[in-house]
C-alpha cells in the first residue's frame, strides 16, 4: 500500500489508539497507548520475550511491543471486534452499536506495518495455557473494571504467564479505603453499562495476591491505576 492508501482507508475507521502507521501519518485515536502505562517501564521489559496484550483494541500497544523486540505478542479481544460501528457514532454507544472497526483498525495497522503480531479473538474467560500456551510478560489494560468476574479472570489470567502481569484499570475508592470496590449496577460510570467494578488501590493488590501473585506493586496513577504484579 502507498502511504495515501493507508491514510484514505484509516479515515474511514474509528480508533481509540493512536498508531503510527507510515513516517508522516499517525492515527486519530483517543489515546497514546504509552501514556496508558505511563508508571510502568514493562514496555522496556518484552526484548525476546513471549507477550500476551489483552484487551487490545486496534493493537497500539501490542505493536509498539512488537517494534520493541519482543519475540512474539498475542493481541487478544473479543467483545470490541464483534459489533457493528459507523463513522459518526460516538464511542460511548459502545453497549449498543459496538466497534466492529476496531477490528478493521488492527488488520489494517497489521498490514501497513508488515506486523505479525497475531490476532486472537477469545474471552479470557477461556483462555487456558493448553489452548494459547503461557507467556513472560502480559498486558492487562482497561478490562478488569468492565468484568462482572474481576477475581475469576484474574485466575485465567495468572495461570497464564510465566513472569510480569501489567494491569491498568479505573480506580472508584480512594488511596486508604482499604481492600474495598465500588460497584456499578447500571451505567454510573461515564454512561457505561459495561463498567462493573471500581476498586481501591488497596483491593487490586489483595485481588492480585489473592490468584496467586507473589509480590504486587502500585506503580502510580490517581482515577487510573498501574500495578505490577510478578509470578515470583
Amino acid at each position: 500500500m502507498t502511504e495515501q492508501e493507508i491514510i484514505e482507508r484509516a479515515g474511514k475507521i474509528w480508533w481509540w489508539h493512536q498508531i503510527r502507521l507510515t513516517p508522516n501519518y499517525v492515527t486519530p485515536g483517543m489515546t497514546d497507548p504509552l501514556a496508558m502505562i505511563a508508571p510502568s517501564d514493562a514496555p522496556g521489559r518484552v526484548k525476546g520475550r513471549r507477550v500476551l496484550d489483552i484487551g487490545c483494541w486496534d493493537g497500539g500497544l501490542a505493536f509498539e511491543l512488537e517494534r520493541r523486540s519482543a519475540a512474539e505478542v498475542v493481541a487478544m479481544d473479543t467483545w470490541d471486534w464483534g459489533y457493528d460501528w459507523k463513522p459518526g457514532q460516538e464511542w460511548r454507544d459502545k453497549p449498543r452499536l459496538g466497534h466492529k472497526s476496531l477490528r478493521a483498525g488492527f488488520d489494517l495497522a497489521r498490514e501497513a506495518l508488515d506486523s505479525k503480531v497475531y490476532p486472537l479473538q477469545m474471552n479470557i474467560m477461556d483462555a487456558t495455557p493448553e489452548a494459547i500456551g503461557t507467556f513472560d510478560v502480559v498486558f492487562f489494560c482497561g478490562v478488569l473494571y468492565h468484568l462482572r468476574h474481576p477475581l475469576l479472570a484474574l485466575d485465567r489470567v495468572r495461570a497464564l504467564c510465566r513472569d510480569l502481569l501489567v494491569v491498568e484499570t479505573h480506580l472508584g475508592m480512594p488511596t486508604g479505603a482499604g481492600p474495598v470496590a465500588a460497584f456499578y449496577p447500571g451505567a454510573e460510570l461515564n454512561n457505561d453499562p459495561t463498567n462493573w467494578w471500581g476498586p481501591s488501590m488497596e483491593c487490586v493488590i489483595a485481588w492480585l495476591r489473592s490468584s496467586g501473585f507473589k509480590t504486587v506493586e502500585f506503580r502510580g496513577g490517581s482515577s487510573r491505576g498501574v500495578f505490577h504484579a510478578r509470578v515470583g
